[in-house]
């Protein structure tokens, strides 16, 4: 049985979808209107980003915490007890789907999008739709999940691809199989220690069998993602010509080991080229959880860019640096 006390989108097609939302301070002088909206990445739910959220309530912002399907601890509960098993992948299109539908649900014309890691290449998608439906949308893409092969290469140790590589010459058939083994295994694994660090820095410690239905969940997300890849210049998901004109901020941990820095810069530049008006940001010291415990060092350039992107006509002559500089 869900708990009452959450709060689950019913789209259209009867999937729910978690949120969170974090009232406004009504007090606050805000300096531009919009709805904000965070999507997180693999490992992360809908609580992840609370520190962050309450800063944008203090600041006098309605803002939502989405959890992206296979996040949700009740949501997974419910399936396994229901099927038996936890399905092997959520699709991606099935995530932008509903995502589109909750956003459009609010009434708004502007949405701000903060979006993290595997969240990036979902809520470029989803900014996608909510322009061709005329909603005004600016982005935020923290430590973007590229592609699968760049997730690959920074999953696995070095000897192991090339051994890999070696042994696709004997057999090609194989290498697809063995990558997407190895990566399962680093997913599952590697996503426990995160739940495990997250819970111990807030007190909150989550049970083993807790921390198995996240992992499974966050690896059947990833492989929702097998096909998606943001550096194809074809644009196969047509996200670079619909986003023409919108503005993007690429946050670039320079100690991230998820997502080595100069993907994130490359991709910065690639998306400039398409026609965005893109801005990339450095953040020293600071690893890929670029939401969570540095949320104190984010806000600040989160909001003065969202700020810049809806509240100021003279953005789309200036670049979004100098504007920055302007509003602190």
């Amino acid at each position: 049985q869900l708990d009452p006390a959450k709060t689950y989108f019913k789209a259209s097609s009867g999937r729910l979808m978690r949120y969170i939302v974090y009232a406004g301070d009504s007090t606050a002088i805000r300096r531009s209107d919009f709805l904000h909206v965070s999507v997180h990445g693999l490992g992360d739910r809908a609580e992840s980003f609370e520190e962050y959220h309450q800063q944008w309530s203090r600041a006098g912002y309605t803002s939502l915490s989405v959890g992206l399907h296979g996040s949700d601890l009740d949501l997974l509960r419910q399936e396994k007890k229901a099927r038996g098993q936890l399905r092997l992948v959520y699709d991606f299109n099935h995530q932008v789907q509903d995502l589109v539908e909750l956003l459009a649900s609010q009434n708004q014309s502007r949405v701000a999008i903060s979006s993290h890691s595997a969240g990036v290449p979902i809520s470029l998608a989803v900014a996608k739709e909510l322009r061709l439906r005329g909603i005004e949308v600016a982005v935020i893409a923290g430590g973007p999940f590229l592609n699968f092969r760049t997730a690959v290469e920074r999953a696995i140790n070095p000897e192991a691809f090339r051994k890999m590589a070696k042994d696709a010459v004997m057999s090609p058939g194989k290498l697809k199989e063995r990558i997407e083994g190895m990566l399962k295994f680093f997913l599952t694994t590697a996503l426990r220690d995160h739940f495990e660090k997250i819970a111990a820095l807030k007190g909150r410690p989550l049970p083993k069998e807790d921390k198995d239905l996240l992992g499974v969940g966050a690896t059947a997300i990833a492989m929702g993602l097998k096909s998606i890849d943001l550096m194809d210049k074809s644009d196969p998901l047509g996200i670079r010509s619909a986003l023409q004109g919108s503005s993007l901020l690429v946050l670039i941990g320079e100690k991230d080991k998820v997502i080595h820095p100069s993907s994130t810069r490359r991709f910065g530049r690639e998306m400039k080229a398409a026609g965005l008006y893109v801005e990339a940001i450095s953040l020293p010291e600071t690893e890929h959880d670029l939401f969570e415990i540095p949320a104190l060092k984010t806000f600040p350039t989160a909001h003065d860019f969202f700020v810049a992107s809806f509240g100021r006509p003279i953005f789309k002559s200036t670049p979004i640096r100098s504007i920055l500089r302007y509003l602190r």
